[in-house]
């Protein structure tokens, strides 16, 4: 496995994903952008790549695939290192049961 220094890592490929590594990339920060998806742009690229989208600020319409383009181009010049992960992380029960008592008390006993 390849070691790189980054200031930032990113976890997950997707619009947002991309969007974070052009805009720290933008702020002088080196970005790692993690995914387990083969190729980039996410549950876009994966799911509906000729999908209009009407969300976008700036675009009425756009494909998936034509937004991740885009995306993918804007963070170039930021030269992020991109890693496709190797394994799935495992889940693990978190017990909640206390969550409202710490919050409580980080918030000096306020509710």
């Amino acid at each position: 496995m390849a070691h790189h220094d980054t200031d930032l890592a990113i976890i997950g490929a997707g619009p947002a994903g991309l969007f974070a590594a052009y805009y720290a990339g933008f702020r002088g920060l080196r970005v790692a952008v993690v995914d387990s998806l083969p190729e980039l742009g996410g549950q876009v690229t994966a799911m509906y790549p000729e999908k209009l989208i009407f969300d976008v600020a700036g675009f009425p319409q756009i494909k998936g695939r034509d937004l991740v383009a885009n995306l993918v181009a804007q963070a170039a010049p930021s030269a992020p290192v991109t890693s496709k992960t190797e394994t799935k992380p495992e889940a693990k029960p978190v017990d909640l049961s206390k969550a409202d008592e710490k919050l409580s008390s980080l918030l000096g006993g306020k509710k």
